[in-house]
Formats: structure tokens, C-alpha cells, sequence
């Protein structure tokens, strides 16, 4: 299944597809299904979301869904207060610590403890904690 996802903030087409089948991601837990999904900045990802994918930038003015692995459990906090900015993740940016602090915003960590960052104002596609069972 495919839909569009829109954000007021976005001019992109945003293509929401299903989460690969078989080797690529682990089943949504509890039933959950990506029709249950909704696309917001990254900045108000609120904790206990479920974020299950991003929007990598386009050819033509259209972002597909780009689904992790694992869905993560939210926990949004400011660039570099996960770590002390040494993990893999952050030690990848690029840039003063203020500028990543103004750009990039922590939204959890994998099971290898790595920050999972993302632009404050990038979309992305996430199932509110509310609606998880």
C-alpha cells in the first residue's frame, strides 16, 4: 500500500509505503500497521512515539518512506545529551557542537547505544504513543 503524508511545513511529496516484508524490518509491535502512522517535524516527536521511518531527500520533489529495521521508541532530547558526544552518531557531524545543537535533534538510541538524530525540521513518520496498545 502506498499514501501521501503531508506536513503544512513540507513541499515535498511525501510517499508513505508499507514496512518491507521478510529479512528487511521487524514486524510494527502489538498489531500496529503504518496506516496508523503520521508524519511530523522531528521537533514534535514526543516521547514514547513510535518512529518507524524517514523521509530521505528525493529526485523530483518526492520523499519516500524510508522504514528502519527497528521501530524506535521516542525519547526527544537536545544534541548531545545522550552521550558526551562520542558515539558513533555524533561523532559524525560535522560542525561545532552549537551548530549541531541548533540542527540536530536526538530522538533515541539503538540497541548499540548509537544516537538516532535527525534535522529538527525534517519529516519524519511516526505512530503517537497514544494509539500504541
Amino acid at each position: 500500500m502506498r499514501r501521501t503524508g503531508h506536513h503544512p511545513s513540507v513541499t515535498a511529496l511525501l510517499l508513505i509505503t508499507d514496512r518491507p516484508e521478510g529479512g528487511g524490518c521487524t514486524p510494527l509491535p502489538g498489531g500496529l500497521t503504518v496506516g496508523q502512522a503520521h508524519v511530523v517535524l522531528a521537533h514534535e516527536v514526543e516521547a514514547g512515539d513510535l518512529w518507524i521511518a524517514d523521509f530521505p531527500d528525493g529526485e523530483s520533489g518526492v520523499r519516500e518512506s524510508d522504514h528502519f529495521e527497528f521501530p524506535v521508541t521516542a525519547q526527544p532530547r537536545p544534541y548531545g545529551s545522550y552521550c558526551d558526544r562520542s558515539c558513533e552518531s555524533c561523532e559524525d557531524e560535522t560542525g561545532d557542537a552549537t551548530d549541531a545543537a541548533v540542527l540536530y535533534l536526538i530522538l533515541g538510541r539503538d540497541e548499540d547505544g548509537t544516537c538516532l538524530d535527525a534535522f529538527r525540521n525534517e519529516p519524519v513518520l511516526i505512530i503517537r504513543a497514544a494509539e500504541i496498545p
